[in-house]
C-alpha cells in the first residue's frame, strides 16, 4: 500500500525543491525508458509533477545540477537505478492503519462478505499495491476471526499484487520487525505471529490463505469474481486517465454487490453510477451495477485521428469499431486465461511440494512405528520374563510358608548377623514357624 505525503510519518517527506527548474519531456522519458528496461515498470502513466520532484531529489543527492548528466549516471549505475525505483514506490504503510476504518471492514463489510458466500464457495480477496503485506495479512485476520465467529464453511483466498517483486518476496516471507509489536493488539500478536530473532513471523495457517505475485495495475488484466478489492493510497500518484482505466477494471473485477476500498484521498470518479457509497470517509463503496465489456485502451502517446463529416456517415464505421472492441476484448481475455495459468502452475508446484512434504512425513512415521513394534515386542518378553519370575517366586514363597507349618522342630529365620543392628531392613527377626511362635507366647504370659 503507498500513502499519501500528509500520511507519513515525522521526518519521511521529501524535500521540497521550489527552486528546481522543471525536467523536461526527453529527459523524463529517458529516464522512464532506462527503469522500465531493468524493473519493467512504466512510471510514464505517473503524475509528471511528482515524478519529476523524486527525481530532481535524487539530482540533488547525487552531487549533481544538470538533469542531463544525472541520465548518464542513472544508465551507468545499476544502484542509482535501484534507488530511484525505490524514491519512486514511496512506501508507508502498518498493520491495521487506519484503526476506524479497519473497523468498519471489520464489523460491517467483512461480515455481509461472509454471509453472501454459499456452501464452500471460495471467497476471493484482492489486495492491488499490497507493498510489503502489512495490509493483506491484516485484512486476513479479520476473515479468519469472521468465519471462527459466523457459522460458515466458505473458504477464502487473497490475491495480493505489487509491481514490485522486491516488496512481494517481503511480503511472502512474512517476517516483520518487533516495532509491529505497536501496531497489534496483544491477542493478534500472540495468535497470528510467532517470535523469531529480532522480530516477528506470520504463522504458516495465515500465509496459507494468501498468494502474493506481481502485477502492474496498468498493464496486467485484473482478476476476476472477486468480492473485495482493498486498494488504499495507490491511485492518487496516477494521471486521471489511468485512474480511471483502473477504476473500470476493479469494477470489472468485482462480483455484484462487491466492495471496493479506496484511500481517503481517492474516489470511484466516473463510475459512480456503477458504485454506491458505503462510507464516504473511509471510501467504501459496493458495486450495484454491472459495468459493459471492459474496454479502455490507453491513450498516451497514441496518434490520434482527425474526424470529419463522412466518419459518422459511413455504415462500415460502426462495423469496424464493433470488431475492434471484440479484438481488444480478446486480447484481455487471453492475458486473463495467461494468468489464471501461471495461478494454477503455481498453485500446482505448492501441491506438489505438499504432497513431497506428506510423502516424506509418512515414511518418517513409518519408521517411527516400526520402532514402536520393536519396543514393543521387547517390552513384551521382558513382561513374560517378569510374570514367569513372580510365578516362581510366589510358588517358592508356598513351599517355604508350608515348610515351616509342617517342620515339628522349632525355626527362627534371622538376618546373617542378629547382633548387628539393620535400621534401614527393619527387624533382625524375619520369620518364625507355629511351633517357635507358641513358645514365645507361653513365655510372655508366664512372664
Amino acid at each position: 500500500m503507498i500513502q499519501g505525503p500528509e500520511s507519513w510519518p515525522h521526518g519521511a517527506c521529501e524535500p521540497e525543491v521550489s527552486f528546481a527548474p522543471p525536467i523536461g519531456v526527453a529527459s523524463l522519458q529517458a529516464i522512464f525508458a532506462c527503469l522500465l528496461k531493468e524493473h519493467g515498470i512504466d512510471f510514464a502513466g505517473y503524475k509528471q509533477a511528482t515524478m519529476s520532484r523524486r527525481i530532481l531529489r535524487r539530482v540533488g543527492l547525487a552531487g549533481l545540477e544538470q538533469v542531463d548528466d544525472y541520465v548518464q549516471t542513472l544508465r551507468a549505475s545499476a544502484q542509482e537505478r535501484h534507488a530511484l525505483v525505490r524514491d519512486l514506490l514511496v512506501r508507508v504503510t502498518q498493520f491495521f492503519r487506519d484503526a476506524d476504518a479497519f473497523a468498519l471492514l471489520e464489523h460491517e463489510v467483512i461480515p455481509e462478505v461472509v454471509r453472501s458466500a454459499s456452501g464452500r464457495q471460495t471467497i476471493r480477496v484482492w489486495v492491488p499495491g499490497c507493498s510489503t503485506g502489512e495490509e493483506a495479512y491484516s485484512i486476513a485476520m479479520l476473515f479468519q476471526e469472521t468465519l471462527e465467529r459466523m457459522p460458515s464453511q466458505a473458504q477464502v483466498r487473497i490475491l495480493a499484487t505489487d509491481v514490485d517483486p522486491h516488496a512481494i518476496e517481503v511480503a511472502a516471507q512474512g517476517v516483520y520487525p518487533e516495532r509491529i509489536a505497536q501496531d497489534l493488539t496483544p491477542q493478534r500478536l500472540q495468535r497470528f505471529f510467532c517470535k523469531v530473532r529480532n522480530g516477528y513471523r506470520v504463522h504458516q495457517h495465515l500465509r496459507d490463505m494468501l498468494h502474493f505475485a506481481p502485477h502492474n495495475l496498468m498493464d496486467d488484466p485484473p482478476f476476476t469474481h472477486v468480492s473485495l478489492v482493498s486498494c488504499r493510497n495507490c491511485l492518487l500518484y496516477l494521471e486521471t486517465t489511468i485512474q480511471q482505466r483502473i477504476m473500470s477494471c476493479f469494477a470489472y473485477a468485482l462480483r455484484q454487490q462487491g466492495y471496493l476500498w479506496l484511500g481517503p484521498s481517492e474516489a470511484c470518479g466516473s463510475l459512480s453510477n456503477v458504485f454506491r457509497v458505503v462510507h464516504a470517509k473511509w471510501k467504501m463503496y459496493q458495486k450495484v451495477k454491472e459495468v459493459a465489456a471492459l474496454y479502455s485502451p490507453s491513450y498516451l502517446g497514441m496518434q490520434h485521428e482527425t474526424l470529419t463529416n463522412e466518419d459518422f456517415l459511413s455504415p462500415e464505421r460502426d462495423a469496424i469499431q464493433r470488431i475492434y472492441h471484440l479484438e481488444q476484448e480478446l486480447d484481455y481475455t487471453k492475458r486473463y486465461l495467461q494468468t489464471t495459468i501461471s495461478e494454477l502452475e503455481t498453485t500446482r508446484e505448492q501441491l506438489q511440494w505438499t504432497n513431497e512434504a506428506l510423502v516424506a512425513a509418512r515414511q518418517e512415521l513409518q519408521n517411527n512405528k516400526e520402532e514402536l513394534q520393536s519396543v514393543h515386542e521387547e517390552l513384551y518378553v521382558v513382561t513374560v520374563e517378569c510374570r514367569n519370575k513372580i510365578l516362581a517366586l510366589s510358588q517358592l514363597h508356598h513351599d517355604m510358608d508350608n515348610l515351616l507349618r509342617s517342620a515339628n522342630a522349632r525355626i527362627l529365620v534371622t538376618h546373617a548377623d542378629i547382633t548387628e543392628p539393620r535400621p534401614m531392613e527393619g527387624p533382625s527377626i524375619k520369620r518364625v514357624n507355629p511351633h517357635q511362635s507358641a513358645i514365645w507366647t507361653t513365655s510372655k504370659h508366664s512372664s
